[in-house]
């Protein structure tokens, strides 16, 4: 039985249509070399995977290497660069986009993160019960969640990253030792984000999955060894360096435009007229207590369940991380947005008009949020979570009362 009407599907396929026309319009025009720069992180991937590609490791984090590489690509650029703050085992695992050419990888790179979220589209309608026969429509639905796209659409990784996070909040629901071996490796590869993958790790800790925690750590040391491989073996301390030379000049140009409570307090600093080392230290300073936020929060969600008994931890991970990470750009709401949409239900009209209210703030936020509209995009993510929290109450007592 088809649980979303008629009219909706005519509506989703006319949008999946205009999707594919924008995303092949991007792909293919003919842009400006600046235009790869402005739309997003694609530039340092691709500094990284040419790095990895030409045998230069050792020269990973420096960043006069960054500048001569990108300035090579994109004269345009005029001396600036996009640092590329990544791991250095990730630059092994892209080291084939530096064999091709900008365009290509550019090309490459935008239908990986796609595929990615086609496939964990698919694991989440087979992850819920509710979402069973609504694939291609959930599908959809994350792709005009405007996060979503424009990351994707802007060479970030995000598609990676709600592949990773769809994995594991339906690997959460197996049973067994096999489910919490592909949890630990699942968790393992998002070290490219490694507070991200703390936060998965300390779920495994206040559930006490040893083996995932175990599995997680050897995955870990596999990539760090990889890392060594390409950048030599000090190749963690100077990346560690380098983060924290770039978290404070991506804080001074995109704090407007992320998501949690640290970058608001950022910009709520320069409003009140303090100096750039005042609010660097006040960023550090709420950095650490904003970072035992979530292991605590966790906690109270083991004591105090507000989700019912089938439900794992990991899709509370989501919510917390949008509003309590060091630095979560707009395209990372899409880690609020997934958890909200396992809890909707297609066959309820209240919950198909959220969803539609949803998509519509995004567009809207997507929008203005380029304007100088600070703070936009924190109140965006908290509501989301509001709302996470909201659903999830009411399915915890509907599952009471039925018992």
């Amino acid at each position: 039985m088809d649980i979303v009407s008629a009219r909706l599907n005519r509506f989703l396929i006319a949008a999946a249509l205009g999707l594919l026309v924008a995303f092949a319009w991007a792909l293919s025009t003919d842009q400006p070399p600046s235009a790869a720069v402005i739309r997003g992180d694609f530039p340092a991937f691709y500094t990284m995977a040419t790095i990895a590609n030409r045998g230069e490791g050792a020269a990973l984090y420096d960043l006069e290497s960054q500048r001569r590489i990108q300035n090579e690509v994109w004269p345009s650029l005029q001396g600036s660069v996009l640092p590329a703050a990544y791991p250095a085992f990730l630059a092994a695992l892209i080291e084939p986009l530096g064999a091709l050419s900008p365009p290509s990888a550019r090309v490459v790179w935008t239908a990986a993160m796609v595929l990615c979220v086609v496939v964990a589209g698919i694991v989440i309608a087979r992850a819920s019960p509710r979402l069973h026969g609504v694939t291609w429509q959930v599908i959809v639905v994350a792709l005009l969640f405007s996060p979503l796209f424009l990351g994707v659409l802007g060479g970030q990784i995000v598609g990676l990253s709600v592949l990773l996070y769809a994995a594991l909040i339906s690997l959460e629901r197996r049973k067994g030792r096999g489910g919490e071996v592909l949890m630990g490796v699942v968790a393992g590869l998002w070290m490219y984000k490694p507070h991200f993958s703390l936060a998965i790790v300390a779920t495994f800790f206040l559930r006490r999955q040893w083996l995932a925690v175990m599995i997680w750590l050897t995955t870990s040391v596999i990539l760090w060894a990889i890392g060594v491989a390409v950048a030599g073996s000090e190749w963690l301390s100077h990346w560690y360096s380098f983060v924290q030379t770039f978290a404070h000049i991506d804080l001074s140009t995109n704090a407007a435009q992320m998501t949690g409570v640290v970058p608001s307090l950022y910009v709520l600093c320069g409003w009140l007229g303090c100096s750039v080392s005042s609010r660097a230290e006040v960023w550090e300073m709420v950095t650490i207590l904003s970072s035992l936020v979530v292991p605590c929060a966790l906690a109270l969600a083991v004591w105090r369940p507000i989700l019912p008994r089938d439900r794992g931890l990991i899709v509370v991970v989501g919510p917390l991380l949008v509003l309590f990470a060091p630095a979560v750009n707009f395209y990372d709401i899409a880690l609020a947005a997934l958890p909200l949409l396992t809890l909707l239900r297609p066959d309820r009209r209240s919950d198909l008009v959220i969803a539609g209210v949803i998509v519509a703030l995004s567009q809207g936020v997507m929008l203005v949020k380029d304007t100088g509209t600070e703070g936009l995009c924190f109140a965006f993510a908290t509501l989301l979570a509001a709302l996470f929290v909201k659903a999830a109450s009411r399915e915890r007592a509907e599952v009471v009362r039925r018992e």
